[in-house]
């Protein structure tokens, strides 16, 4: 997301190898069966070019903990490196930006629901990024009509928010 747009030219999108993976239900929703994981991406390789492709950015994404640990383990595995990237979560950022939804801990597909979008495709890696990317523009838009101009003080914001959730 750039200048309020979502540039689909900048697209990056990779199925790492992974040669003992047990096919779980959260893999198979995603559309990733067995040949697609064979035929996979060299993990290295792919984690190079994604981390250049993110460069300084904050990361952002939905349930972001998950990724962040998923994206943190395979670093560490197979670059030996500690992932640095701040990561941003729209199913935080959500609720504090729009409490009149009145929706918390809620699932990509509520919020979607909530702010009447369409999607054509849910369940793959592209799909939900459009998803998250789509959300994420209008909440930013509400960020910046609550005097929030940067991924810092969102963040900032954000913390305030979570310690104030947590003595209620």
């Amino acid at each position: 997301i750039e200048d309020g747009a979502i540039d689909f030219r900048q697209q990056f999108e990779r199925t790492l190898q992974c040669r003992e993976l047990k096919l779980s239900p959260s893999v198979l929703i995603h559309g990733l069966g067995p040949n697609a994981i064979a035929a996979g991406s060299d993990p290295a390789e792919a984690l190079l070019e994604l981390l250049e492709f993110i460069g300084d950015s904050p990361v952002l994404a939905f349930h972001a903990p998950f990724d962040q640990h998923m994206l943190g383990r395979a670093v560490k595995e197979h670059l030996g490196h500690k992932l640095q990237h701040v990561f941003l979560d729209v199913a935080d950022i959500a609720p504090l930006l729009c409490p009149q939804a009145q929706i918390r801990e809620a699932g990509l597909d509520e919020w979607i629901e909530w702010f009447r979008l369409e999607m054509f495709e849910r369940h793959n890696a592209s799909a939900d990024a459009l998803a998250t990317a789509e959300l994420a523009l209008i909440l930013f838009s509400r960020a910046r009509a609550q005097q929030i101009y940067s991924p810092l003080q969102l963040q900032q914001r954000l913390s305030q928010w979570k310690r104030r959730q947590q003595t209620h």
